[in-house]
């Protein structure tokens, strides 16, 4: 007996299609409007210090939210497990579109709700595919 082919419906198509162009325009652009490597899994939001020209502000680490036990590790000290692809790519994304748009304001609470998005995702469908995101 052959093994199951799973055809994507034409809406996960067009969603992943989507996905996938805005995740190559914000490739496009610095990460967070500074010179640091895209491919990092930990990105610097801040400034320089008008003071001593040094860097200051938060590091993004782009980690899963881990349970371990009854305790909750959202990976700030980077000790946390990456996002998988192609929820990396999408956060890192979001992350920048909301950066050069609007400015990202309170960046590391925008990078938890992120966490429990993936969270959700692998809980609810077995793995992180933004695509897979649905109203219901």
């Amino acid at each position: 007996m052959s093994d199951l082919v799973v055809i994507p419906s034409r809406s996960e198509l067009d969603a992943r299609a989507i996905l996938e162009r805005f995740v190559a325009e914000n490739r496009l652009l610095k990460p967070l409007g500074s010179d640091q490597a895209y491919e990092s899994n930990a990105w610097l939001y801040g400034h320089l210090s008008p003071r001593n020209k040094a860097k200051t502000g938060i590091k993004l680490h782009f980690t899963r939210l881990d349970f371990h036990g009854n305790k909750l590790s959202t990976g700030k000290k980077f000790q946390g497990t990456p996002f998988n692809e192609p929820f990396l790519s999408f956060a890192k994304a979001i992350l920048n579109h909301l950066h050069t748009t609007r400015g990202l304001g309170s960046a590391d609470s925008k990078l938890t709700a992120l966490r429990y998005m993936e969270y959700a995702l692998r809980a609810h469908n077995g793995n992180s595919e933004p695509w897979r995101i649905t109203p219901h």
